[in-house]
């Protein structure tokens, strides 16, 4: 990941879902790494974006498997795209479209506050 290491965004994604009690997006959790992880003079490539996308969605499915925060759908057509999501057909496209843009908008809420930082890909 070019804008920063799994670990720091862990750290960051964790803190933010603790401080937020009404819950925070993946598009947010997105935003705030961007501005807060980046190194100092380093362009924003948009390669780096999409990686940083693709990291916080694993960390946050690795959370949601392991219970350790929830996603809260607003309304019916969230619950159709978490169904999505959870069937493996928004990773097919990347998450991209419609259906993408909804899914990182759904926010999530920590179910414990002892959430894990995460280091590496290896299981929780």
């Amino acid at each position: 990941m070019g804008l920063a290491n799994l670990q720091d965004l862990s750290e960051l994604i964790n803190a933010m879902l603790l401080a937020s009690p009404q819950g925070v997006s993946i598009s947010g959790m997105i935003q705030e790494a961007l501005r807060n992880l980046q190194l100092p003079g380093e362009k924003r490539e948009h390669s780096d974006q999409s990686s940083l996308e693709h990291g916080i969605i694993d960390l946050v499915g690795r959370l949601a498997q392991t219970a350790k925060i929830a996603p809260q759908p607003a309304n019916e057509t969230d619950n159709r795209i978490l169904e999505l999501y959870q069937s493996g057909e928004l990773a097919k496209n990347g998450y991209k479209g419609l259906e993408g843009n909804l899914f990182l908008a759904i926010k999530w809420i920590p179910i414990t506050n002892n959430l894990p930082v995460i280091r590496d890909s290896s299981p929780l």
